[in-house]
């Protein structure tokens, strides 16, 4: 795969539902521009583009890595703002940022 495939491009869809720039079609909306991403992490993100509430357990277990080093892939998503976790620490889920053009 080369580096393309790493990174997750910008879209945004206007009012009508039209997409205003060409992006991948497995890329979620409003991600920000050539944010470099893992294989784990954009799986994260399909997640939760689709609805699901995935956690780091969730991330651990499809990839058969310790929970630690998803937490460590869920926290780069955080830091770059692309993802927020919502509610409290027990209870919460994380979602997809909406972002500001």
């Amino acid at each position: 795969m080369g580096t393309e495939g790493n990174y997750f491009h910008f879209r945004n869809s206007s009012p009508g539902g039209q997409s205003q720039r060409q992006a991948k079609a497995d890329v979620p909306v409003n991600v920000p521009v050539n944010v470099p991403v893992n294989e784990r992490q954009r799986w994260f993100l399909n997640q939760l583009g689709t609805g699901r509430k995935a956690k780091a357990a969730d991330m651990a277990v499809r990839w058969n890595v310790t929970e630690k080093t998803a937490k460590r892939d869920i926290a780069v998503l955080k830091k770059h703002g692309i993802i927020e976790f919502i509610g409290p620490p027990k209870t919460g889920f994380y979602q997809i940022k909406e972002m500001a053009l």
